[in-house]
């Protein structure tokens, strides 16, 4: 039997596919700062209201958050369906989910028959489970039926592995969010170990250019929402960047393109 080809994925699906994937990494990112924003003016002004809070836009957010996830996952099942693609983008798989249907009570009599310890007044299902699961397929009881059903999976951490323009160009500036940011006043004692975190996650490469410190580049770790703007220390914020080029080019584009961009402030070495 010969083994089937796998079709080459077209360009326009990897362009579709790879837009929506930073959409979720930026949305992802907005979605957090929102909240982030949202939980401190809570706690100082508690008699702020409601109104007030909504302004930030968190529902909006989370709205479009579901909705370029589920865009995401309808492009990779159909690049499955269609392509045999398993992996369509970094960060972006299709797991095949096994789905165990049965009769009940024709299970229960062939329990009762092969495996009185697991049945009292009903089938202990996982035990019973994991026993037809190991049969042979052709020694299977009629009443179990295993079938595979296809599910889109989306990494946690998306912001490394889409293209780091695009998605810097979907973040808000600080006028967006309308509110005063207050930036973190220092760095947390453990963001040495953060940082190595870091840059192992991203294979000690630019996840921008590629290149790393056996190119001669200098890896610095930088904040995606910066400090300065209230942005946080958590590896979602974080992204490896080459300092003699994509961290400076970066900063430029930022300075250039304010209003559409929002203002982008890193410190050399730490992001």
């Amino acid at each position: 039997m010969s083994k089937k080809k796998k079709r080459e994925a077209p360009e326009v699906y990897v362009e579709r596919i790879r837009d929506e994937a930073v959409r979720v990494a930026a949305y992802r990112v907005i979605v957090a700062v929102k909240k982030s924003v949202r939980s401190n003016l809570q706690r100082e002004l508690e008699q702020r209201p409601e109104w007030m809070l909504n302004e930030l836009g968190l529902a909006d957010a989370l709205g479009e958050l579901a909705d370029a996830e589920t865009r995401v996952r309808e492009l990779a099942l159909e690049g499955f369906a269609e392509l045999d693609l398993k992996g369509p983008f970094s960060g972006i798989g299709i797991r095949e989910k096994q789905i165990f249907d049965w009769d009940r009570d024709a299970a229960l009599e062939w329990a009762k028959i092969e495996m009185p310890a697991a049945v009292t007044e009903s089938v202990d299902l996982p035990t019973l489970k994991a026993a037809i699961k190991a049969m042979p397929e052709n020694k299977r009881p009629d009443w179990a039926v295993f079938s595979k059903e296809p599910q889109a999976t989306i990494a946690g951490d998306m912001t490394s592995k889409v293209p780091q323009e695009q998605l810097v160009a979907l973040l808000p500036s600080a006028d967006d969010l309308d509110v005063e940011v207050k930036p973190l006043k220092k760095y947390p004692r453990n963001w040495q170990k953060i940082r190595e975190q870091v840059l192992m996650r991203d294979g000690n490469l630019c996840v921008r250019c590629g290149m790393g410190e056996s190119e001669g580049r200098t890896l610095d770790v930088d904040h995606i929402w910066p400090v300065s703007l209230g942005g946080t220390h958590h590896l979602w914020n974080l992204r490896t960047l080459c300092r003699e080029e994509c961290h400076s080019l970066l900063q430029i584009r930022s300075l250039a393109e304010l209003e559409d961009v929002g203002e982008i402030t890193v410190v050399a070495g730490a992001g």
